[in-house]
């Protein structure tokens, strides 16, 4: 929506689960201009941040999951062993 600059959009959800006759559902969001400006800005900070770690081939300039309430994510994750390793130490 914030790229598109639309103040309306579609959350659509797929239910996996097989005890759910209902497999999909969709939800009406809507952005004011502010809103849409704000999570443009956020999503060029993404891009930035992550074209920063490319240029630099440091993995670790880019925010992750890791850094986000997503960390959850985390858990089941194949390099988060790596992932840790390249993280500042607290």
């Amino acid at each position: 929506m914030a790229m598109l600059d639309s103040s309306t959009g579609w959350l659509i959800y797929q239910y996996l689960s097989r005890n759910i006759e209902k497999k999909w559902d969709k939800f009406k969001i809507e952005m004011d201009q502010w809103e849409r400006k704000e999570r443009l800005g956020k999503l060029v900070q993404e891009m930035t941040s992550m074209k920063s770690a490319i240029k630099a081939k440091d993995p670790s300039i880019a925010r992750a999951i890791y850094d986000t309430d997503l960390k959850w994510l985390c858990t089941d994750c194949n390099y988060l062993k790596q992932c840790e390793e390249m993280r500042p130490k607290k």
